[in-house]
């Protein structure tokens, strides 16, 4: 699968994740607030045009069909043909740090990142928890997850995100949650509703 993530504003200083090609005029998916449909029409690296570029280049996209004011770092562009997976609730197993004073409980609001993307979110269950050693179930539907714990949660966002699953794509199943500017746990993605 083809991702072009962490656009900016003035669409340079991009990541590629993968090796792709990306000829001019070819149709791509933009998830920014919504679906839209645009073409890159000139591919540049340090102010000289080229037809491919690849993981960890700097490229600037010159891009048609959407509104630059809209693009915000954490956008997703994707290949037309296998667009990335936009959902509002997700399962993930997380790593509570040593450094929380609050446990994570059901309803706890945080900050979640992932790659650029940052989003409020509300730890809306609290599936099961687990032994940070062997991975195994200890206790399911636990009141909380305090410090230095791991379990199986879902998380709901106000707002649709493009995210995908650990299993499937590493680079964007990965996400922090931060609460009042402190990490509070780590965690990958395992399920999308």
């Amino acid at each position: 699968m083809k991702y072009f993530s962490a656009l900016q504003r003035e669409k340079t200083g991009e990541n590629l994740n993968e090796r792709s090609t990306i000829p001019s005029l070819v149709s791509l998916t933009l998830w920014y607030s919504g679906l839209s449909l645009v073409e890159v029409i000139a591919i540049s690296i340090e102010d000289c045009l080229f037809n491919q570029a690849f993981a960890g280049d700097q490229i600037t996209l010159t891009l048609t069909g959407c509104n630059a004011t809209n693009i915000a770092s954490g956008d997703i562009l994707c290949d037309i043909s296998v667009p990335s997976p936009v959902t509002t609730r997700f399962q993930a197993k997380v790593v509570v740090f040593a450094n929380v004073q609050i446990p994570l409980t059901r309803g706890f609001q945080v900050v979640l990142h992932c790659k650029n993307l940052q989003k409020q979110a509300t730890i809306s269950k609290l599936i099961s928890q687990l032994d940070k050693s062997t991975g195994r179930v200890t206790k399911t539907k636990p009141r909380c997850l305090a410090a230095n714990s791991s379990g199986i949660v879902e998380i709901e966002t106000s707002k649709p995100i493009s995210i995908e699953l650990y299993s499937e794509y590493k680079d964007l199943g990965r996400i922090m949650l931060r609460y009042r500017g402190a990490t509070v746990a780590a965690g990958l993605v395992i399920d999308q509703f």
